[in-house]
């Protein structure tokens, strides 16, 4: 979908932080300032043949008063790459010699942004002094050092987060993080968790298995995924009500929740065993119930829900896609579409290393990286698996950079902090923004069914990693701009 956007001040955001650009005129003739540095990675390897560009911060500050069409090919998207692709004639550069060093002489006063593009393919074009235009009295005759981000090589596989701790022990605080607690066995941190900032996380799953029954009535085939109203308590009408849930510990030690039909009485109770859930540390969680080799979500549990609101949205349990456990015109219970499986239709987004088989069973099988200290065997081989949002989602698969000499290992991964912001932040809004894959959902996954390697170009990933580049026409507020639906703050911002 093509939407316009007016915007007086784009802003591009990545985990790190907010990059705001200089507002500073350049001056229009040459002047006597020279910018000279190196360019070089993290492990201090000198990158040879690379050309520094000086992007005036004017001209990113013109085009933020452009509307914005998001679509493919857009020339006003990418401030730092659409306006070098326009100007790159223009635009005063240096280019870097053995040992790295360049040098831009000439240049007129004025504030700018220093974006490197690389010849060697091991690298990515931006650099760590792209994401904050300077001016020329800070750079003058002050020789400046610029870090290039590696690159992902085509051969590299994912390890899992685990591996990458071991070496990077100062980032294990990740596992207290929502991206890494999304997706829990029901009741149970993994040894990537730690669910303890949030004591009231589990809240919702306590309710159910003490003993909840939840009612499922007022069926509405306009809504979406919450046809029904759910609550403890028999509504009014008991006419209303199609099927109940009752959830409970079993005595293997399963959550199960069991279906009975309010409308026929003779068909027979069907029981679910619960997994695993999805959320709980923010505003709501959902709860994940196997199906054969699938996994589906039913039921959200609103911490502030309250009965008494009446709008179904609001309640203390919401309905997620009951009409897959019950259809409305046999009046009969069913199981639900296995071509609406979480494999499907989310893990890409929570998954680090997602992968998708279409089994000949009509089934959809996801898998992710195998990790000792994952949440799961998801695939079945033997081996947990990492479920949640890994250092490999922004870093890209490690393998080369683990196997990589010291010197070495900074060309092997991407960095994401020595990004332009055009490259950073789609890393997070690939999945916050809710376009349409090629899987014909919110999953942004190419034609093989992967996610985007970190460090892709936002044109490429529009190109070759969506259907549709943005959310849908009703993921929105009446004025078209402003989101409805959740996670889509890349679209927003």
């Amino acid at each position: 979908m093509n939407r316009k956007i007016s915007v007086l001040l784009l802003v591009l955001f990545f985990a790190a932080g907010f990059v705001v650009y200089g507002t500073q005129a350049e001056g229009k003739k040459a002047g006597d300032n020279t910018l000279k540095g190196t360019v070089q990675d993290a492990s201090g390897q000198a990158i040879e043949n690379a050309a520094v560009y000086l992007i005036p911060s004017a001209d990113v500050e013109e085009m933020a008063k452009t509307s914005i069409e998001i679509k493919r090919d857009s020339k006003n998207d990418e401030p730092l790459e659409d306006n070098l692709a326009a100007n790159k004639d223009k635009y005063q550069k240096g280019a870097t010699d053995k040992k790295g060093n360049f040098k831009i002489s000439n240049v007129a006063d004025g504030k700018y942004f220093i974006y490197v593009e690389p010849a060697d393919k091991n690298y990515l074009p931006g650099g760590d002094k792209s994401t904050k235009a300077v001016s020329t009295a800070e750079f003058k005759g002050k020789p400046v050092k610029i870090l290039l981000s590696g690159n992902i090589p085509a051969d590299a596989t994912f390890v899992g987060t685990s591996k990458c701790l071991m070496c990077h022990k100062a980032y294990a605080s990740e596992k207290k993080t929502l991206h890494k607690l999304g997706i829990r066995v029901a009741g149970k941190d993994s040894k990537l968790q730690d669910s303890s900032r949030f004591p009231d996380f589990d809240k919702g799953l306590k309710k159910l298995t003490a003993g909840s029954k939840l009612y499922v009535y007022g069926y509405d085939k306009k809504r979406s995924f919450d046809k029904y109203m759910i609550s403890e308590k028999a509504p009014s009408d008991p006419a209303s009500v199609s099927f109940t849930a009752t959830f409970f510990k079993d005595s293997d030690g399963k959550i199960k929740f069991k279906t009975e039909n309010m409308k026929d009485t003779s068909d027979p109770a069907r029981t679910y065993t619960v997994e695993m859930t999805y959320g709980g540390g923010l505003y709501k969680q959902r709860y994940l119930y196997r199906v054969g080799k699938n996994l589906f979500p039913f039921v959200q549990y609103n911490p502030e829900g309250n009965d008494g609101y009446g709008d179904r949205t609001r309640m203390v349990f919401r309905d997620y896609h009951g009409d897959w456990l019950y259809n409305e015109q046999t009046k009969k219970l069913a199981d639900p579409p296995l071509a609406k499986s979480f494999d499907k239709e989310c893990a890409s987004c929570h998954y680090t290393g997602y992968t998708l088989k279409h089994l000949e069973s009509g089934e959809y099988i996801a898998g992710a990286v195998n990790d000792p200290n994952g949440e799961f065997d998801i695939d079945g081989d033997g081996i947990p698996n990492e479920l949640n949002i890994g250092c490999e989602t922004c870093h890209g698969p490690g393998s080369a950079h683990v196997k990589a000499p010291k010197g070495k290992k900074a060309s092997m991964i991407v960095s994401p902090g020595k990004l332009a912001a055009e490259r950073s932040s789609v890393i997070c809004g690939q999945c916050h923004s809710r376009p349409q894959g090629n899987l014909k959902n919110d999953q942004p996954v190419n034609k093989d069914n992967k996610m985007m390697i970190p460090g892709t170009s936002r044109n490429d990933y529009l190109t070759n990693y969506t259907l549709r580049e943005d959310a849908a026409k009703g993921a929105y507020w009446p004025d078209g701009i402003h989101s409805k639906a959740h996670h889509q703050q890349y679209t927003d911002f």
